[in-house]
């Protein structure tokens, strides 16, 4: 999913077999490396 705005998004989402609601996550993380160690 690149933009909420695309008219054809219900679409691909059906193609993709994915379905509403769904949790999106960005491709690129954000925050401090340190946060993901224990």
């Amino acid at each position: 999913v690149d933009t909420f705005d695309d008219p054809d998004l219900g679409e691909k989402l059906s193609d993709a077999k994915m379905c509403l609601p769904a949790i999106i996550k960005p491709q690129i993380a954000c925050g401090v490396s340190h946060a993901h160690s224990m």
